[in-house]
């Protein structure tokens, strides 16, 4: 998989945590795609999502870059797990599936 490829399916990530997103075509899609702005909510100024799907494995740092509602898909920040870089991601081995992992540090 090259750069642009990788960039592409970074895109699509964050197209996911935009607020309202979903799969659902039916009349109560306005009311669906919550979940994952409810879990930045919860960690917002306070800790991690990690996801790791597909050749990806990426954060985002809540604590640092806290959640502001976004329409705007750039505007979301994401960072390579590897390189802790927003602009250089790692392709790592396909897995099938994805990972949702929170880290909320006790201290």
């Amino acid at each position: 998989m090259n750069r642009n490829q990788s960039e592409n399916k970074i895109d699509i990530l964050k197209r996911c945590l935009t607020k309202h997103t979903t799969s659902d075509n039916s009349i109560y899609k306005d009311v669906k795609g919550l979940g994952l702005n409810r879990i930045l909510n919860i960690l917002n100024r306070k800790g991690f999502l990690r996801i790791k799907t597909d050749d990806i494995h990426v954060y985002r740092n809540l604590i640092k870059y806290p959640y502001e509602y976004t329409s705007i898909n750039q505007d979301i920040s994401l960072f390579d797990w590897n390189t802790c870089k927003d602009n250089d991601f790692t392709i790592n081995c396909h897995s099938n599936g994805s990972v949702l992992t929170i880290i909320y540090p006790l201290s």
